[in-house]
C-alpha cells in the first residue's frame, strides 16, 4: 500500500508538473502568437511605407523623364535654328549680300536717311562715353 500511495503521490506530482509545464507552454504560445501578430502588423506598416516611398520615387522619375524629353526637344530646336542661321550666313557670304546692302545704303535717295542714322548713332556713342 505504501508503494501504491507513493506511486499515486508521484503521479499527482507529475500531473501537477505537467499542468504547470502545459500552462507555461500555453503562455509561451500566446506570447509567440502576440509577437507574430505584432511582427506581421509592423511588416504591413513597413511595406505600406515602402510602397509610399516607391510611389513618390516613381512620380519624381516621371517628372524628370518629362523634363529630359522637353530639354531634348528644345536642344533639337536650337540645333535646327543654329543650322539655319549658319546656312543663311553662308548664303549671304556667297552672294555678297554685304555689297548689296552697301549699295542700297549708298543710293542717293537714302543718303540723307543714312547720314541721320549715323549722326544719331555717333551722338549716342558720344553721350555714353562722357
Amino acid at each position: 500500500m505504501k508503494d501504491a500511495e507513493a506511486n499515486r503521490e508521484a503521479a499527482v506530482k507529475a500531473l501537477e508538473e505537467a499542468n504547470v509545464s502545459r500552462a507555461r507552454m500555453v503562455k509561451t504560445i500566446e506570447e509567440a502568437k502576440t509577437a507574430y501578430a505584432t511582427l506581421e502588423e509592423d511588416s504591413c506598416k513597413e511595406l505600406q511605407a515602402r510602397e509610399v516611398i516607391l510611389a513618390d520615387v516613381n512620380r519624381r522619375l516621371m517628372e524628370v523623364e518629362a523634363r529630359a524629353a522637353k530639354t531634348e526637344e528644345e536642344r533639337d530646336d536650337m540645333a535646327t535654328t543654329n543650322a539655319n542661321l549658319v546656312a543663311d550666313r553662308t548664303w549671304m557670304w556667297n552672294f555678297n549680300v554685304v555689297h548689296v546692302a552697301n549699295a542700297i545704303l549708298d543710293a542717293p535717295e537714302n543718303t540723307n536717311v543714312v547720314a541721320g542714322v549715323v549722326g544719331h548713332a555717333e551722338s549716342w556713342v558720344q553721350g555714353r562715353l562722357h
